[in-house]
């Protein structure tokens, strides 16, 4: 989304008139009603009277401000200030905000009113800020009737325009734009902070069936060089007084943040180290509708960073069994955060047996062998599976469950599954990936990662090709260890016939820990009591070397993955908190 984007019925023009005095500012194809005498001429002069700009909206434009600060996305009025470049004055110092109703009682008392009405506070200048946008923002139910600009010989109103409601600031352009909250603030120039705390005014108190909580956008400017592995170029900074980390990325310098990733969702954005590098950090509303249009089902993803998931407050969930979200790297690839494995299970179990399970693909195990038997404790799935998976037991007549109904409304809504005809379902693009709040921190880091390396597998080709090289040059004796442990060990049960699977599990498996963890994972599992009975000679082997060849294999995998995205084995997150 463009964030400087004006309504469609919000246009404005200027025009500007040589031979008159009169610079009519035009907003939604009318003149603003000006009532002074640098009003009328949009600017303040040396010859002008009076050293403020007052505007009254007309009905029609009070009535389109009115209508959009009840939409979702809200409004904010964007006024695009500048110094005039004759002006010899180094620097011109401005105000800026609104006018109610009762401003305008009694005309002689604008001046008085205005004093108490300070919003906006700034300083243009010839080297640091000739000209700038400022979205001003007023509280919900609390419609403006006009605004006011006052400043020095010098400042020039060049527009008016209505956006989307906006809060923080966007550098990066030729005119920069800071946009503030009812609370107002003053434009600082040094700073790559902001305080969000008075958007709570504008958006939402947290997340329901009909509303959302906004999200953060921060954009920081390319960076070719991002470190190594072991030394990442990082920003840190803290929201509301959470810390987090940004690893810079080769691929993306665009990050979303939900607010309501945060126990508190309105607070100050700062950062404590290489916050030059942030060009814009916007708060804005949520473009994805909070729920489906019948039934209050969550079926439309939250777009986050999979770092972010790890600690996400669950009250606030737009529901109570699930959150699903859409992750902002890799956008085809879903993500179900579950409340406990029970709901996990209910999702995903009978879709692991007819995918996954040796003995079982294929088949439709029943609704009571869900409730008793182990499935994942998580999943991934791409988009081909899913849909076999539906046109089967279609046309089988299979009675699904109340959340395999509601995942295949969510797959069809996201474009995963196409449904095809009554009774068939064909690829759309993507896959999904879930955990549970169930699994201990320890534990949903690294499934997180596992599924996570799934996801990308699934959609990204050269990262297959470069897979299945290792796998082909894999040790063989390594190989059959780990192939005949997946097969045999009871929660797992791989069918090692399945050519994809198996190139997927040993790219997850290599990729789920950090290269240092790689070894021990292994040689312990060799030396688990029901391996060595399965297969000792392969599992002594593990042990006598060390499990060196999973270690060889990790680290060329890891750094493959740095290169191509930052991510690195054990990490498939570019924020941390």
């Amino acid at each position: 989304m463009k964030l400087r984007m004006t309504f469609a019925f919000c246009l404005f023009s200027i025009l500007l008139f040589s031979c008159s005095k009169e610079v009519p500012v035009y907003l939604s194809g009318e003149a603003l009603i000006p009532l002074s005498d640098s009003a009328r001429a949009s600017s303040i002069g040396q010859n002008t009277k009076g050293d403020t700009l007052f505007y009254r909206f007309t009905e029609a434009q009070k009535e389109s401000l009115s209508n959009a600060s009840l939409s979702s996305k809200g409004v904010s009025l964007v006024l695009s200030l500048k110094k005039d470049e004759s002006e010899k004055k180094e620097t011109l110092t401005f105000y800026t905000g609104f006018l109610y109703e009762e401003d305008f009682l009694d005309d002689r008392k604008l001046m008085e009113n205005m004093d108490a009405r300070f919003q906006v506070s700034g300083v243009l200048s010839k080297e640091q800020l000739p000209a700038v946008d400022v979205a001003l923002n007023f509280e919900v139910g609390s419609v403006p009737t006009g605004f006011f600009v006052k400043g020095e010989p010098g400042l020039k109103l060049l527009s008016v325009s209505f956006s989307d409601a906006v809060v923080g600031y966007d550098r990066r352009g030729a005119v920069p734009l800071y946009a503030f909250g009812p609370d107002g603030g003053g434009i600082d120039l040094r700073s790559s902070g902001f305080d969000f705390s008075s958007a709570r005014k504008m958006f939402p108190a947290k997340n329901t069936s009909d509303s959302l909580l906004p999200k953060i956008v921060i954009e920081k400017a390319s960076t070719p060089d991002i470190g190594t592995s072991s030394e990442q170029l990082c920003i840190r900074g803290a929201y509301s007084g959470e810390e987090f980390v940004i690893r810079c990325s080769p691929v993306s310098d665009t990050f979303t943040f939900q607010t309501s990733a945060f126990e508190s969702s309105y607070g100050r954005l700062s950062f404590s180290s290489h916050g030059e590098l942030v060009l814009c950090a916007l708060l804005s509303a949520n473009e994805s509708l909070p729920v489906s249009a019948s039934g209050g089902k969550v079926i439309y993803p939250l777009v986050s960073d999979i770092g972010l998931l790890f600690e996400y407050p669950q009250k606030n969930w737009r529901t109570e069994d699930y959150e699903l979200f859409r992750w902002e790297e890799f956008p085809d690839v879903l993500i179900f955060d579950t409340a406990n494995y029970d709901v996990q299970n209910q999702f995903f179990t009978r879709l692991a047996y007819f995918v996954e399970k040796t003995g079982y693909k294929g088949t439709f195990v029943s609704d009571s062998f869900i409730l008793t038997a182990h499935g994942y404790n998580a999943h991934d799935y791409k988009a081909d599976d899913l849909a076999r998976f539906f046109t089967r037991a279609a046309q089988e007549g299979v009675r699904l469950n109340s959340h395999e109904i509601l995942l295949r409304e969510i797959l069809i809504a996201n474009n995963v599954i196409v449904q095809s005809g009554p009774d068939s379902y064909s690829a759309g693009k993507g896959s999904v990936i879930s955990f549970s709040k169930e699994s201990p921190s320890y534990l949903r880091y690294q499934l997180l990662a596992h599924e996570g390396w799934h996801g990308i597998y699934f959609g990204d080709e050269e990262f297959r090709d470069t897979v299945a090289m290792c796998y082909l040059m894999f040790d063989s004796v390594s190989m059959d260890f780990l192939q005949t442990y997946w097969e045999t060990y009871e929660s797992l049960q791989y069918d090692r016939s399945d050519e994809y699977l198996m190139r997927n599990e040993f790219m997850a498996y290599h990729l789920q820990q950090t290269v240092g963890q790689i070894a021990d994972y292994f040689t312990t599992r060799a030396k688990w009591g029901s391996v060595q009975r399965s297969q000792k000679k392969n599992a002594d082997y593990i042990v006598s070397t060390n499990a060196e060849a999973f270690t060889d294999t990790a680290l060329f995998l890891s750094e493959y993955a740095f290169t191509r995205w930052g991510l690195v084995a054990g990490r498939v997150w570019n924020i941390s908190r």
